[in-house]
């Protein structure tokens, strides 16, 4: 979890070789589910990553504005979809 109270997952794989480091986007297909677990709140979250784009951001603190609109609650990823 980052200091703004929030968990970033990208949806690729990187790895490193003696020709570099490479990084490459997940296929929307390659995967059903994705689960997340975070150590610090000690609970795994769920989400189908065909519904983002290349990165999601759960919200696991309120935001010091109190932004509610067009945020993704942690809350709401506690169940396998």
């Amino acid at each position: 979890m980052s200091s703004t109270g929030t968990i970033s997952v990208r949806f690729q794989s990187s790895w490193s070789d003696r020709n570099g480091t490479h990084i490459v986007d997940w296929k929307k297909d390659s995967l059903d589910l994705v689960a997340v677990y975070c150590p610090e709140t000690d609970v795994c979250y769920y989400f189908d990553h065909t519904q983002f784009g290349k990165t999601i951001t759960l919200r696991v603190e309120t935001s010091k504005n109190n932004q509610a609109r067009g945020i993704n609650r942690a809350d709401d990823y506690l169940r396998v979809p």
